[in-house]
């Protein structure tokens, strides 16, 4: 998930993340990257926006949000992606 301190819409955003990684037990991990202490990282995925949240597996994009979603959207997304 990529924030910033100011970013207002984060804050709502972190806690649904936190809640569905632990829901999912291990199967998953977040991290969450600041778009001012990490511009590169930030510009190198193409961000320029918060909250803008990347599902990936295998190092490979599969899906991207742009603001905050529903935590049922977000776990789905994610439940489809790790399932066999």
């Amino acid at each position: 998930i990529y924030t910033s301190k100011n970013c207002g819409p984060c804050h709502v955003l972190k806690p649904q993340i936190k809640r569905v990684v632990e829901e999912l037990k291990g199967q998953v991990q977040a991290v969450e990257i600041d778009i001012e202490a990490d511009q590169e990282i930030a510009e190198n995925a193409g961000v320029s926006g918060t909250p803008t949240t990347q599902l990936f597996l295998l190092k490979e994009l599969k899906k991207e949000w742009k603001g905050v979603k529903q935590r049922s959207e977000i776990k789905e997304a994610i439940t489809k992606v790790i399932s066999p």
